[in-house]
């Protein structure tokens, strides 16, 4: 403290780790900000999230690399002083943890797609038998018996359309297309405030019971 005896009789004595540590938790909130604004850019396809996942394994090794030089080098880790270790780790396990879901995220949904394709094609196949089954003219020749039933033209086109679509599904897989449970989309969407939110609580808990003791 001020007094050199580490009391806690005035305002910066009684709050000056807080006050300290004030540059360090404004600069990950800088650099969460930096990082978050990459999941708002839109991405139309797995390609695009893909190279998401790419730029977050490199800050991941970047942050672990710059926190492992400061804190071997410079200063230990300490969350009470939010020193540069500490940002750089808060960062590191940040993007860590964010590259987990997403690849959970991409690997769900491409399960997801992968299971609907097998159904959609199961339900092409029945269509398509169902038209064979019907009375055409020249049942033999299906390029003649596309020209001369307009459901089977129809069919004809789904079918190419499909296969289509079978070669570039890296490029025709969407996340976007499974949207999660209304509920949880706004609580990620309004994160910050679940947080605030959930630390009040967590002081009305403490400030009511005696916690150290349960």
């Amino acid at each position: 403290g001020l007094d050199g005896a580490g009391g806690r009789s005035g305002y910066i004595d009684a709050n000056r780790e807080g006050i300290y540590s004030l540059p360090g938790y404004i600069a990950i909130y800088m650099l969460g900000v930096e990082m978050g604004s990459s999941f708002f850019i839109s991405k139309q396809n797995l390609a695009k999230w893909l190279t998401v996942a790419k730029h977050l394994a490199i800050k991941f090794a970047t942050y672990t690399a710059i926190m492992t030089v400061f804190h071997f080098t410079v200063e230990p880790v300490s969350r009470r002083f939010a020193n540069a270790a500490f940002i750089f780790r808060v960062m590191s396990l940040s993007s860590l943890m964010l590259l987990e879901c997403l690849f959970a995220d991409i690997i769900t949904t491409y399960l997801r797609w992968k299971s609907l394709e097998d159904v959609h094609k199961h339900d092409f196949n029945q269509t398509a038998e169902h038209v064979d089954k019907l009375p055409f003219e020249d049942n033999k020749n299906p390029i003649q018996r596309s020209k001369q039933h307009p459901i089977m033209a129809a069919i004809e086109r789904d079918k190419k359309s499909f296969e289509y679509r079978i070669r570039s599904k890296p490029h025709f897989l969407q996340l976007e297309d499974f949207a999660g449970p209304c509920l949880l989309e706004a609580i990620s969407f309004n994160s910050l405030f679940y947080f605030l939110l959930a630390n009040l609580l967590t002081g009305a808990i403490n400030m009511s019971y005696a916690t150290i003791y349960a």
